[in-house]
């Protein structure tokens, strides 16, 4: 999927984030009261865009001047293009947040170099959630466990080559034997869901909170097999992924990609941004975390709640990257492979 923009969306994407960097030239630090920008990487009506509504419903409350938030989607390559225009055209003033697809940084041990932007230099804010995901496949493929899907074709949709939808099906199929093939080019996680109600595709890697939350029906229909499972444990008797896996480097592998787990729903803002505005903004988040209104909003939207702090993500950043040297030619090798 190409990560660019369409060039409207981009000029106008571009249009205001240089409007107000310009407007805010002779001063580098925004007023306390100015609107925040909150661009979201992902299509409306997902998991992403759910939890970062909800979140600046509640952030400004614990920021001074009690800020409006200003949100906008932006979908296009998992985030790639999100996290390109943020770090290259946005002020680096803390006004502007993101969030993103939680493979955000695998383009670094893969392509490094390719898409501009180095997730270490990212001013990471906080976690709302760390995320466990679940592979679920129709039952009437009669798939119904892992094994089942080493001597079966099965059909799964994902947005873009990076996302976790293609990349845990991917690996499967390199260290597993499986045998998934999957469709590239849905906008955001809302459409492959629309593409499994329409038959398209017949299952999918998605977070375990964006199941219930967007298909409960199906959950309690019984309509889905699940067949594996990633990060902290949700499903009884469903294995995890990383537990199959034996060979040393593949371990590896399957180590770097779970970091995806970890960083979650995870929200940053520009590279530069002044430590003392990048403190007051880790501060309200965590304020945020603790807020019961907010957790009151989490829960009533079925979502889950696992925060984290930025500095940890951050150190996390740094020792994943660096472990993952010599890793990338072989797990591109694996999501090149068809």
């Amino acid at each position: 999927m190409n990560p660019r923009l369409p060039l409207t969306e981009f000029v106008l994407a571009l249009a205001l984030l240089l409007s107000a960097s310009l407007a805010r030239a002779a001063d580098e630090t925004p007023s306390a009261s100015a609107p925040i920008a909150f661009y979201i990487g992902t299509s409306p009506g997902g998991g992403h865009d759910a939890y970062a509504r909800t979140l600046a419903a509640f952030l400004g409350r614990h920021l001074p001047g009690a800020p409006n938030f200003i949100l906008r989607n932006m979908p296009a390559g998992d985030g790639m293009a999100l996290a390109n225009l943020i770090n290259a055209g946005a002020p680096r003033d803390g006004s502007v947040l993101a969030i993103s697809p939680a493979e955000l940084y695998l383009p670094q041990v893969l392509s490094p170099g390719k898409f501009g932007f180095d997730v270490r230099q990212f001013g990471w804010v906080g976690t709302i959630a760390t995320t466990s995901e679940a592979m679920g496949v129709f039952k009437t493929t009669g798939v119904a466990t892992i094994d089942d899907a080493k001597r079966s074709s099965i059909v799964m949709g994902a947005v873009g080559p990076l996302g976790t939808a293609s990349v845990y099906p991917k690996l499967a199929n390199a260290f597993l034997g499986t045998k998934f093939r999957v469709i590239h080019g849905y906008p955001g996680g809302s459409e492959v869901f629309l593409a499994m109600d329409h038959g398209e595709v017949q299952g999918r890697v998605n977070q375990w909170s964006s199941w219930v939350s967007q298909r409960s029906n199906w959950l309690s229909e019984g309509r889905i097999n699940f067949l594996l499972q990633y990060g902290p444990s949700v499903l009884d008797g469903v294995p995890h992924f990383a537990d199959l896996v034996r060979d040393p480097k593949a371990r590896a592998i399957v180590d770097f990609v779970d970091l995806i787990q970890l960083v979650g729903r995870s929200i940053y803002t520009t590279p530069g941004t002044p430590p003392a505005r990048l403190a007051v903004l880790r501060n309200a988040f965590d304020e945020t975390m603790r807020d019961p209104e907010f957790i009151a909003r989490v829960q009533q939207q079925k979502l889950e709640l696992a925060p984290r702090r930025g500095d940890a993500l951050q150190a996390d950043f740094d020792r994943a990257i660096g472990a993952a040297a010599g890793l990338g030619g072989d797990i591109k090798a694996i999501l090149d492979a068809e």
